[in-house]
């Protein structure tokens, strides 16, 4: 029976005994007559038997008080008599939102089903949700748009207090969202984790979904408990061309979000570095440069130099060494192309382990960001708080290919130091022999 197109069948006992509790009555349905009931299960009723041979449909059901008691199957209903028509208008309400059947859901209106669904408090065919939220769940827009023409709640949540449109954005059915949005849905409204409609077409990525949110001007600063905002999101799933479109749109780069009302600064080129996509650390460098030439700052104070060298509660690492930890070699050089902050970066340790990124890429065993650090003279022989160089770490960690880089690394430094000693000797001999 739950396979059936007959929603209610629950509210039918199995065993056709009726229920004579205190407001309810003995009321027969009239089913449509069978000719054989020996091949029926034994202690099935007759509405299951007609259920599985199609001898009822939903239309026989709303027409009850229309049939007259004759000899013949019938099926016990239980509730009270003044329940029933409503009962049957808003389950026939929800049948055909979840169907899209615009001509049902005007009948079921007209018979008087509740637009917006029965709260917690009724128990009258409740709680179940709203009927825009089935039908957009199911994306059909015409029915969305029929029940707010009717005056159905454009904010009414489901019972897992998800609004229609965060249920449009969750499936990314567009149609739904415009239909929805052309009636005023808020685009700030949160849903229980705390994602507004943009942070949520943000993190899955979401591009169209995006551009129809922040034409109807959705908040982007808007940001979660945890500090996050859409532009994190995006930043943190790698989304280029989401991250595109709300630097376009002015978004604040340098906001540093909270946690638990404590300055922990997560700024949205970490969540870049972390992720490691080269052109979203790009696309958020370029912005935050652009800002302090904007300001007029000199490097000395400006807000690159805040971004780079801020270590985050996120493992307690600057970007170039969150990098550095998750091995994005592009993201590294990237990082290493900024002038005046190359060598202050490089030896930032991070909070909990005091680890450089050269430590946390050795120990991970990064070779070519290894070799991208060991070109910018990051220091080999710098200790964690265990007091292990990167050199120990790769040893423990097994990278034998970090070693061997470190040994040619100071094979070339030692042979480099032989030839400038020999070059300063040779300049020393010209200035005597002149002499």
């Amino acid at each position: 029976m739950e396979n059936t197109l007959v929603p209610w069948t629950t509210e039918y006992y199995p065993n056709d005994v009726a229920d004579t509790r205190h407001g309810c009555e003995k009321v027969y349905f009239l089913l449509n007559s069978l000719d054989d009931l020996s091949d029926a299960p034994k202690g099935s009723t007759a509405l299951a038997h007609a259920l599985r041979n199609n001898n009822i449909n939903t239309t026989d059901l709303l027409h009850w008080n229309n049939h007259q008691l004759q000899t013949g199957p019938y099926l016990r209903w239980t509730r009270p008599r003044s329940e029933r028509h409503q009962l049957d208008a808003d389950s026939l309400l929800r049948l055909a939102c979840e169907n899209g059947d615009v001509q049902k859901v005007q009948l079921a209106l007209d018979r008087g089903a509740k637009i917006d669904g029965a709260s917690k408090n009724n128990l009258q065919g409740g709680p179940y949700d709203p009927p825009l939220c089935i039908a957009v769940a199911q994306n059909h827009a015409s029915v969305a748009s029929y029940l707010l023409e009717r005056k159905a709640k454009v904010m009414k949540p489901n019972l897992l207090k998800l609004t229609p449109l965060v249920i449009a954005v969750q499936h990314n059915f567009l149609e739904s969202a415009k239909v929805l949005l052309s009636k005023k849905a808020k685009t700030s409204k949160k849903s229980p984790g705390g994602y507004t409609p943009l942070m949520v077409a943000c993190s899955r990525g979401y591009e169209e979904m995006v551009r129809v949110l922040l034409k109807s001007g959705s908040s982007l600063e808007i940001a979660t408990k945890e500090g996050q905002t859409a532009l994190v999101m995006s930043c943190q799933n790698g989304h280029v061309e989401i991250v595109k479109l709300l630097l376009l749109r002015e978004v604040d780069v340098s906001c540093a979000l909270r946690e638990q009302n404590k300055p922990t600064k997560k700024l949205p080129i970490h969540f870049a570095c972390i992720n490691g996509e080269m052109l979203n650390v790009r696309e958020i460098l370029k912005r935050t440069i652009k800002n302090d030439e904007d300001n007029y700052l000199s490097l000395e104070f400006s807000m690159l130099k805040e971004h780079m060298l801020t270590c985050t509660k996120m493992e307690g690492c600057s970007p170039l060494c969150l990098a550095a930890m998750k091995g994005h070699a592009k993201a590294v050089a990237l990082l290493l192309e900024l002038e005046g902050l190359v060598q202050r970066m490089v030896e930032l340790r991070d909070e909990k382990k005091h680890r450089t990124p050269l430590m946390w890429a050795a120990r991970n065993g990064h070779l070519l960001v290894v070799k991208l650090l060991l070109e910018k003279n990051a220091n080999v022989l710098t200790r964690d708080v265990d007091g292990l160089d990167a050199v120990t770490l790769a040893a423990d960690f097994g990278q034998v290919d970090i070693i061997r880089a470190f040994d040619r690394h100071k094979e070339l430094k030692k042979r480099m130091k032989e030839e400038n000693n020999l070059a300063r000797s040779r300049g020393n001999d010209s200035r005597g022999s002149s002499c």
